[in-house]
C-alpha cells in the first residue's frame, strides 16, 4: 500500500509521541493499565540473555517468539507502543527488523495494541506499521521474463527466490497483523493462531532457518508453555503450519502468491550437563526442505557461553553421504559471548561468524544458493525477505562487539565484514578475485534504561567495495568500480 508522504509523516509523528507517554505517566497507573511485549532483539532480551551468564534460567532461549506478554491478571491491558527507526545514506542495510524494509533513507516501524486474558485464553492484537521513504539507489534490473523489474538479477531460474533488490520506486507503507496472538495457554502446552516473528537457534546476529529478518508468518501453532521434565532432561518444542506471501515485486502470476509452510523444532537441556541445550528442527515448503541442528552451552562460573548451528537445505540421500559429504548444501553459524567479570558493571565481548556460501561437493548434485527454491520459485522467503540470515544467500559474515555494561546503560563498539551473494558472483560471465562484493563495517552503540522504556541506538559506517561485482579496473567490460560509503543509523524505543 502506498500513501501520500505528508499523511504518513503526520501519523508517524503522532505514534512516536504516543510512545513517549509512559515516561510521563505515574508508575502505579501505567503498571495497572499497560504491559510490554516481549520483542525479539530488544534490550530486554539482551539483558535476559546476559543474566544467564551469571546463573539465570536458559529455558525458552532457543525457540523464541514475538507477541508474548508478561503474565497479568485477567482483563484488558494496553500494549506500550514501540518504535524502530533506521536511516541509510547510500544503500539499504538488511537487518533483523521484521516487516520493515530498511531501504535507503529514513525508515520507521511502529507497534502498539491491546491484550486481554481470561483463564487460559490470551488474545493480543499488536499490529505493525512499517514505512520506508525508499530513496533511489543503483540497482541492476531482473532479466527473467515475467518478473518485476525490481526482482533480484541474481535469482534466475538457476537459483530463484522472491528477494527484490528494491521494494518498488515509491515510498512504502504497509500495515500488518504484526505480533498478534489468539491462543489457549495451559500449564504444559499453548495452542493457537499467531502472526508474530520467530527465532530458532542460538545465534545473536544470524539464524539459518528462522529469524526475525522477515515479517511474521500467520500460522496455527502448538508449542510447550514451559519446559517438560523427562528422564533425559527438560524438553521444549514447537509445531506449526502457516502461510507465506509473495512480495509485490517478484512476478506477475497471481496464482502463486501464497505457499504453505510446515515446521517442527525440539530442544533438550540434558540432565547432568548444566547450561547445555541441544536443538533440532526442520521446515518444508512444497517439496523444498531445510533442516537444522544447534547447541548452546552456558558456563555461569566463567561468565561465558558458546553456540553453534549447522543446517542443510537438502537432506543427505544416504547415511554414507551424511558422513562423507557433510559440507554439501550446508550453512553454519558459530559464536561466543563473555562477561568479564560475570556481574553488573562488567565488560562484555561478543563474536559470531556465519557462512551460507555453497561449495560444489558432488558434480552430479550442484548446490543451490541458500534459501532459494528447487520446486518453488519464491524460495524460503516471506513478503520479499529471507526467513533465515539477514545477510542473504551466498553470504559470509564475521561480527565482533565490545561493550561496557552497567545496570542502567551500556556503551560499546562493533565491527563486521560481510561478503554478499558469493554464489551468484561465481555465475558471472567474467570472474576475478578482486571483484567480490564486500562490506567493512564499524561503529558505536549505546543502550539506556528509563523507568518504563529501553532506548538503544547505533551509528555505523560501511564501506562497500565492488557493489554488484563491479570493478572496472580489474574487469574492463564492467561499468567501473563501485565503492560506497554508507552511514547507518538506528534507534529503538521499546517498553520495559
Amino acid at each position: 500500500m502506498n500513501f501520500p508522504c505528508i499523511r504518513w509523516r503526520r501519523a508517524l509523528l503522532r505514534s512516536w509521541l504516543l510512545s513517549l507517554l509512559p515516561l510521563c505517566t505515574p508508575a502505579p497507573l501505567a503498571a495497572q493499565y499497560s504491559v510490554p511485549l516481549r520483542t525479539l532483539g530488544s534490550i530486554r532480551e539482551d539483558r535476559v540473555r546476559m543474566g544467564q551468564l551469571t546463573g539465570g534460567s536458559t529455558a525458552g532461549t532457543l525457540l523464541r517468539i514475538g507477541g508474548d506478554v508478561d503474565s497479568a491478571p485477567g482483563g484488558l491491558r494496553v500494549l506500550r507502543p514501540e518504535m524502530r527507526f533506521t536511516h541509510q545514506s547510500q544503500l539499504p542495510a538488511p537487518d533483523n527488523d521484521g516487516a520493515l524494509w530498511s531501504g535507503r533513507g529514513p525508515n520507521v516501524l511502529l507497534r502498539a495494541g491491546v491484550t486481554v486474558g481470561a483463564g487460559p485464553l490470551r488474545i493480543t492484537v499488536a499490529p505493525e506499521l512499517a514505512y520506508s521513504t525508499n530513496e533511489p539507489f543503483e540497482v541492476r534490473s531482473a532479466t527473467v521474463a515475467g518478473r518485476s523489474a525490481f526482482a533480484s538479477p541474481w535469482r534466475s531460474a538457476e537459483a530463484p527466490a522472491d528477494l527484490p533488490v528494491r521494494f518498488g520506486d515509491q515510498q512504502v507503507a504497509v500495515l500488518l497483523p504484526g505480533q498478534s496472538v489468539a491462543a489457549l495457554r495451559f500449564s504444559s502446552v499453548t495452542v493457537g493462531m499467531m502472526t508474530g516473528n520467530l527465532w530458532w537457534g542460538p545465534g545473536l546476529r544470524n539464524a539459518l532457518v528462522l529469524s526475525d529478518h522477515a515479517s511474521g508468518i500467520p500460522r496455527l501453532t502448538v508449542r510447550t508453555t514451559t519446559p517438560r521434565r523427562t528422564p533425559l532432561g527438560d524438553l521444549e518444542g514447537e509445531l506449526f503450519v502457516g502461510r507465506l506471501t509473495e512480495s509485490p515485486y517478484f512476478d506477475d502470476e497471481p496464482s502463486n502468491d501464497h505457499r504453505r509452510i510446515k515446521a517442527l523444532a525440539l530442544t533438550l537441556a540434558p540432565r547432568g550437563v548444566p547450561g547445555l541445550t541441544l536443538g533440532a528442527g526442520g521446515l518444508v515448503i512444497s517439496r523444498d526442505q531445510m533442516a537444522t541442528a544447534f547447541f548452546r552451552w552456558v558456563v555461569p562460573e566463567a561468565g561465558v557461553e558458546f553456540w553453534g548451528e549447522y543446517a542443510r537445505q537438502r537432506l543427505p540421500a544416504s547415511p554414507r553421504e551424511m558422513f562423507t559429504q557433510p559440507n554439501a548444501d550446508m550453512g553454519w553459524t558459530a559464536g561466543a559471548q563473555w562477561l568479564l567479570p560475570p556481574s553488573h558493571g562488567a565488560w562484555r565481548f561478543q563474536l559470531e561468524f556465519s557462512d551460507v556460501a555453497q561449495s560444489l561437493v558432488d558434480p552430479s548434485r550442484p548446490p543451490r544458493d541458500w534459501g532459494t527454491g528447487a520446486t518453488v520459485n519464491h524460495g524460503f522467503t516471506q513478503r520479499g525477505q529471507l526467513l533465515g540470515p539477514a545477510t542473504g544467500p551466498g553470504s559470509t559474515t564475521g561480527w565482533f562487539a565490545a561493550d561496557r555494561v552497567q545496570s542502567g546503560w551500556s556503551l560499546g563498539a562493533f565491527a563486521a565484514r560481510t561478503r554478499w551473494e558469493n554464489d551468484a558472483f561465481y555465475r558471472q560471465r567474467i570472474i576475478n578475485f578482486f571483484a567480490h562484493d564486500v562490506s567493512l563495517i564499524g561503529g558505536v552503540r549505546a543502550h539506556w534504561r528509563t523507568l518504563f522504556l529501553d532506548l538503544s541506538s547505533s551509528l555505523g559506517w560501511e564501506r562497500r567495495f565492488n557493489y554488484q561485482f563491479e570493478n572496472g579496473t580489474i574487469v574492463p567490460n564492467n561499468r567501473g568500480q563501485r565503492t560506497y560509503d554508507n552511514l547507518r543509523l538506528s534507534l529503538a524505543i521499546t517498553p520495559r
